[in-house]
């Protein structure tokens, strides 16, 4: 998917200068932004692109992380079927979705000193987004405390 953003960009931005160029032709201008830098602009895009594709994929799911990704699978196995919850873990912290990014069961941020973990109960955000709530862990155990609200979410996707 991420190569598919990278082409993508990457069209966008050559029939950016491209319309920039003929635009500024068109009406008899020389192009404000010179044919040259634009293509050094677009290697400079191709190759921030192309860091932050390699950025991504350094991102590693710790064993806590997997072993906390169980635990959610365990908790809400009478709800849904596990293996329609998912793990995308990203730089920031590591979420636990049902089926897509749309549905969050919940998110860990074990890099912190505090290890939190980051639940939904519906609310959102006047933007729509919805709102995560966070409680401190001691370890990925204390993860079954919060059962019922994981299974209250996972139910909450379903009846949608």
């Amino acid at each position: 998917m991420t190569i598919e953003i990278k082409e993508l960009a990457q069209q966008a931005f050559r029939e950016f200068v491209t319309e920039l160029v003929t635009g500024s032709l068109a009406r008899g201008n020389q192009p404000s932004v010179p044919v040259s830098e634009a293509e050094n602009s677009l290697k400079d895009t191709e190759d921030s692109a192309a860091e932050s594709i390699e950025s991504s994929r350094s991102v590693e799911t710790t064993d806590e992380e997997l072993q906390a990704y169980e635990i959610v699978k365990d908790i809400v196995k009478d709800v849904v079927d596990t293996e329609r919850v998912i793990i995308r873990d990203n730089p920031t912290y590591c979420p636990v979705f049902l089926d897509s990014n749309r549905r969050p069961l919940c998110r860990f941020f074990f890099d912190r000193q505090q290890k939190q973990i980051g639940l939904f109960d519906g609310s959102r955000y006047e933007g729509g987004a919805l709102i995560a709530t966070m409680y401190n862990i001691d370890s990925v155990n204390h993860i079954y405390d919060h059962a019922e609200q994981l299974r209250e979410t996972a139910q909450r996707y379903l009846e949608a």
